[in-house]
This record gives C-alpha cells, sequence and structure tokens, in this order.
C-alpha cells in the first residue's frame, strides 16, 4: 500500500463569526463580514452556497434563528425557498428582516 502524502495545507486564523441574534440590528454588517472572512478563508469548503448558507444559520440564535428554524426543520423539498439553496437570497432574508432602517447593510 502506497502512502500518498497529504500537502499541507495552510490556513490564515481567521476569527469565527460571533452569533447574531438581531437584538441590535447594527451588528448585522460586522455579522455579514465576518460571514464573508470565512468563506474566503476557506474556499474549498463553502465552495457552494448551501454550505455557506448552513454555515451562517450556524451563527444565528434568538429571533433571527426562530425566523428561519420552521422551514429548516420542516422544508418543503417539492418547493424550497430561494434563502435554502441561494446565499444571496438568505442575504436578502435577513437584510429584509433584521437590518437597521436608517442604514443599508
Amino acid at each position: 500500500m502506497l502512502n500518498n502524502p497529504q500537502p499541507n495545507l495552510i490556513y490564515t486564523k481567521v476569527k469565527e463569526s460571533d452569533t447574531f441574534d438581531s437584538s441590535d440590528p447594527q451588528k448585522l454588517k460586522a455579522f455579514i463580514i465576518s460571514l464573508q472572512l470565512n468563506f474566503n478563508d476557506r474556499l474549498a469548503a463553502f465552495a457552494t452556497d448551501a454550505s455557506k448558507v448552513n454555515y451562517a444559520i450556524s451563527f444565528l440564535s434568538g429571533t433571527a434563528l426562530d425566523w428561519f428554524k420552521p422551514d429548516i426543520l420542516h422544508p418543503n423539498l417539492q418547493n424550497l425557498l430561494a434563502w435554502q439553496y441561494s446565499y444571496t437570497a438568505f442575504l436578502d432574508e435577513l437584510r429584509t428582516n433584521f437590518s437597521p432602517f436608517d442604514t443599508a447593510c
């Protein structure tokens, strides 16, 4: 049996995203930036929109998570909502429901 050495993969140390619970809408922009930094750091891990959406949802809590929870727990596989497979649509959903009204996020 031949040993196939794996190349040394070097990653930068990017801080994991803080959770976002929507209690402070001003934190949404920083949350989205933090997600994007993680995606940029691990391109192979986040090659699909679905992987990005799942990762982002794992950092939601409180009201923000409650907004998505019914469709996470009981997805309609015949008619998925756009945010379930499109990261852009997921961000639109976050911004529509949780961004501050006076600033663009």
